[in-house]
């Protein structure tokens, strides 16, 4: 199975990286441990090692393009592997909302366009696409409660109920 090198957060705060240069190219022999390629972030310029022994493959970030933190960028293979299609990994889903929204109007999630970090669907995506938002109905008071109105009576320093 491919092990997937990923983009570092090398930062509280980080958000994103940018690859200086692959130290390897594609279809190189990489020692796990070895330097594969060099990022950088607004403090600090790192050598990212590889995560595994094997052939680097599917190298999907070049060098000045900026890449968000987590993203795959490339991937080890064992001997014998090959690249398969695109991982579903980097897609994150959907928000719970989103799930609730698209299972009421019978929409399928994996089918829609996510718009949210990582290309996770939202609430607003299944809008987009005819889902329909569940509107509640307005909170009634219930008529056979009277209402209680809270103040300072005679007594200092407590709340009690007051004569209307």
């Amino acid at each position: 199975m491919p092990v997937p090198v990923i983009m570092p957060k090398l930062e509280m705060t980080q958000e994103a990286a940018t690859v200086v240069e692959w130290l390897k190219r594609e279809g190189e022999h990489v020692e796990k441990g070895e330097p594969l390629l060099t990022v950088e972030t607004d403090k600090v310029t790192v050598e990212v090692e590889a995560p595994a022994t094997g052939v680097l493959a599917d190298v999907r970030a070049a060098p000045g393009e900026v890449v968000p933190v987590t993203q795959v960028i490339a991937q080890v293979l064992t001997e014998g592997e090959e690249t398969g299609p695109a991982a579903p990994a980097t897609r994150a889903g959907a928000t719970p909302v989103a799930q609730r929204l698209a299972a009421a109007a019978g929409l399928e999630v994996a089918a829609l366009p996510g718009s949210g970090a990582r290309g996770r669907v939202t609430k607003a995506d299944v809008l987009a696409a005819g889902g329909r938002a569940a509107t509640r109905p307005p909170r009634r008071r219930r008529a056979d409660r009277p209402v209680v109105r809270l103040g300072v009576c005679d007594r200092p320093r407590q709340s009690v109920a007051c004569p209307s």
